[in-house]
């Protein structure tokens, strides 16, 4: 018989090589690297805030495993945080007010500090920490600095005096009649004047006194925390820190005028 019998050898099922994908920035190249091995692949999605969103985070099965051709390679990818991701727009010169409301509806969180410009206007925003259009993920901080003038404000000094080293004469009127005699004494400071000088900071007040006066009391004026200098006859005689900021400031000296 002459009947011709074909016969079919199979090769059996084709393997492959799963590549590594893992670590890949995107599910697109992942994809095309599991086609060229003859695999197909799945995505899958998880929230992971500390991989980059569109990463690779693992594959199943694992690279370099053998598997046969057609297989399902999952491809796990990042989805970041979950977070929306939000521009920061630009505030500066803006009031902080303004400003607060507009960041706080793009989804960022304000916290603020203060400097002081005195060639801006108060309350205006001098500096932000995120650069005008960088994205950032909602609920991220930003830091203003906020222009905040010092106020002017106004304060006493009282300085109390003693004279140690006070020279006094003494001088004797007698006078006489037939019947008694009666002999009187009279005691005098002399007179002599006295130059002080209150330093407030770089500014100076002047004034004049007498050898015997008990108290003088100036009204000065500043902002913030100040040293104030007390200078009698030319000498620093006595300094404290006044805070213009507190509630009617008031300092106290006690000075021993030579």
């Amino acid at each position: 018989d002459n009947t011709i019998i074909k016969l079919t050898i199979s090769k059996g099922i084709e393997k492959t090589v799963v590549p590594k994908i893992a670590g890949e920035t995107s599910y697109e190249i992942a994809e095309e690297k599991l086609t060229e091995a003859k695999l197909k692949a799945e995505k899958v999605e998880e929230t992971n805030a500390k991989i980059p969103k569109g990463t690779v985070i693992k594959q199943e099965p694992e690279a370099n495993t053998e598997v046969n051709a057609g297989e399902t390679v999952k491809v796990y990818v990042s989805l970041g945080s979950g977070k929306e991701q939000v521009p920061v727009t630009y505030v500066i010169g803006k009031n902080e007010a303004d400003a607060r409301k507009e960041l706080e509806n793009g989804k960022l969180k304000v916290e603020v500090v203060y400097e002081e410009d005195t060639s801006k206007a108060d309350g205006t925003v001098l500096k932000q920490s995120l650069s005008v259009g960088e994205v950032v993920e909602e609920g991220t901080k930003i830091i203003l600095t906020i222009n905040k003038i010092a106020q002017i404000k106004q304060g006493t000094v009282n300085i109390n005096f003693t004279y140690p080293n006070a020279k006094t004469n003494t001088s004797s009127n007698e006078n006489t009649n037939t019947d008694t005699n009666t002999s009187s004494s009279h005691t005098t400071t002399e007179q002599k004047k006295h130059e002080m000088v209150i330093m407030v900071g770089n500014d100076e007040i002047k004034r004049t006194f007498n050898e015997g006066t008990a108290k003088m009391s100036e009204t000065i004026s500043g902002k913030g925390t100040v040293e104030v200098r007390i200078k009698i006859d030319g000498s620093v005689e006595g300094y404290k820190s006044m805070n213009f900021d507190s509630d009617n400031p008031v300092l106290d000296f006690d000075i021993a005028v030579r």
